[in-house]
């Protein structure tokens, strides 16, 4: 598929920047990208089939072509430093904690039946 927008966040840290932006003195009348980094679509993929293969069958996820993240051509890169050095934000979050995360909340509630 056609894939534009290659910055992620995860929540956490998004709820994070905004407590500290309340405190931040440097904060007022500024906006912020809060952004982890950069990811892709293909890198779900990746994830998934890397650390559940049952669920990428079961959930009929395509395997795309592994390992190639990006297109050659390559994509914007993000600059985050501005909530890091105003803010003091952290970035606690990396992409695979934050898919890991994510992916296991469905599991539960299709456990719980929901």
């Amino acid at each position: 598929p056609i894939f534009t927008t290659w910055a992620w966040v995860d929540v956490r840290d998004l709820a994070q920047a905004h407590v500290l932006a309340v405190d931040a003195p440097a904060a007022a009348n500024q906006r912020y990208f809060i952004t982890a980094g950069n990811y892709s679509v293909q890198a779900i993929a990746d994830y998934i089939w890397e650390h559940d293969p049952e669920c990428a069958v079961a959930k009929y996820v395509k395997k795309g072509s592994p390992g190639k993240l990006y297109p050659d051509a390559g994509v914007f890169k993000v600059d985050n430093s501005k909530s890091i050095g105003d803010l003091g934000l952290t970035y606690k979050h990396d992409f695979g904690t934050m898919l890991r995360d994510t992916l296991k909340k469905p599991e539960e509630l299709e456990a719980e039946g929901k």
